[in-house]
């Protein structure tokens, strides 16, 4: 043991060795949680896990998050020594400050100090100062291009604004993430909305990524017995669990990726997205909405549309949709959903949010637009290349074309119709 292990956790520890611990889940801790999937499986996530005991991160006298480092993080070769992150290599107790507290979610994007986010253990690893500097608060990414390695961590890659842990580190960085992202939802006084996305991350907008690849991590990096039994050292110490690590199945679940694939042009796509939007004409606005084209017989209970104020950057109305997609052509059709009073100034945004709370598409006009909340917080927005104002004629709205979906043009309205004339 370390000289300087309290005696609680030395206690603990001898009853607990390395690779030793199985995924050893209580009888009924997940029980809220079986036979559901999407937002009312992350929701019951949520409620199970969100109860913990914080600890400090610094303490003389009390386990701190250092002591459980360098229990979760002991090598399995003996008591003096703990792994790195990043470097396949380990370093002995007494040489920290020399290694430090690996925070994979960083602190200027959210895990800030005074939030449980801070010191929660299922993201904290031990690493190497020099590359826990080097990674700063680069999100994560496959590395392309100009990418760099270090020399106390050969196998990890990074670029300017990302970086690429070694393979066998991958699958433990995108659970600690995905463990975040459902632990920390806003709804406790004091803590982060923390949420992962795939693109836009920048200091102070609770947002890492990028979610695409962690996916991707997660199934090319399964748990394996040392995460295990980090996950029960972290469990003994704090109170609760990293879902995906006992159930890394649930991932699929709550980030499903669509219900169907489509025909769009001459590609294929799994979700639905906007084509058609009317918020401003000549006189008083009439007949303000959105459609949707996407899959024939696409059921959108639980889909939303998410409406942002370009001025504040905040989200300032929430449409819930409803009802299923026609059959129109090509086995696509398409759904109108009048919304009355859309912001027509500069740089408003809209976005289609699918059940599970991902973003499937996020749209602005008269500008871009990153948003300070909401599903699409931290996102960039694609930009409409036209636009609408107080001289557009009554009856025409913004449409993107069905074989062309990179193009917008102010047409003639055709709400709930397929744009297939272009």
């Amino acid at each position: 043991m370390s000289p300087r292990t309290p005696l609680l956790l030395t206690v603990f520890l001898l009853a607990l060795s390395p690779l030793q611990a199985g995924a050893d889940v209580p009888e009924g801790y997940y029980a809220a949680a079986e036979g559901l999937d999407g937002r009312a499986l992350r929701t019951a996530i949520h409620d199970i896990i969100v109860n913990q005991r914080v600890l400090p991160y610094s303490s003389r006298r009390d386990v701190d998050v250092r002591d459980a480092i360098e229990a979760m993080d002991e090598d399995d070769s003996g008591a003096l020594f703990v792994n790195l992150l990043y470097s396949d290599a380990v370093a002995h107790k007494k040489s920290w400050p020399g290694y430090n507290r690996e925070h994979t979610w960083p602190q200027s994007l959210g895990a800030r100090s005074g939030t449980p986010a801070h010191t929660d253990l299922h993201h904290i690893f031990a690493c190497d100062a020099n590359v826990n500097s080097a990674r700063g608060n680069k999100m994560y990414d496959d590395c392309d291009g100009d990418c760099r390695t270090h020399p106390e961590a050969p196998q990890a890659f990074y670029a300017a604004d990302s970086w690429e842990p070694p393979d066998a580190d991958k699958g433990d960085v995108a659970r600690a993430l995905l463990y975040l992202d459902v632990r920390y939802e806003g709804d406790i006084d004091g803590e982060p909305d923390l949420k992962l996305v795939d693109g836009g991350v920048e200091p102070g907008c609770d947002c890492m990524g990028r979610l695409k690849t962690l996916l991707e991590w997660h199934h090319e990096d399964p748990p394996d017995a040392r995460e295990r039994y980090r996950q029960e050292v972290a469990f003994k110490l704090q109170g609760n669990r990293n879902p995906f690590i006992d159930h890394p199945e649930w991932v699929e679940l709550v980030w499903a990726e669509g219900e169907a694939v489509v025909l769009r042009g001459p590609s294929v796509y799994f979700d639905p997205w906007i084509s058609e939007l009317h918020y401003d004409n000549r006189g008083r606005d009439r007949a303000e909405g959105v459609e949707i084209t996407g899959p024939a017989e696409l059921n959108l209970e639980r889909w939303s549309l998410e409406f942002y104020d370009g001025r504040t950057r905040k989200l300032y109305r929430r449409v819930a949709l409803h009802g299923r997609i026609d059959s129109e052509l090509k086995g696509v059709g398409a759904r109108w959903f009048p919304v009355q009073r859309i912001q027509n100034g500069v740089a408003d945004a809209v976005a289609l949010v699918n059940p599970q709370g991902r973003v499937v598409e996020f749209l602005s006009y008269e500008g871009g637009h990153r948003p300070r909340n909401g599903e699409a917080v931290g996102m960039e927005s694609e930009i409409i290349p036209v636009a609408e104002s107080a001289r557009t004629p009554r009856g025409f709205s913004l449409k993107r074309g069905f074989y062309q979906p990179d193009l917008w043009r102010l047409d003639e309205a055709s709400p709930g119709f397929v744009n297939a004339d272009f």
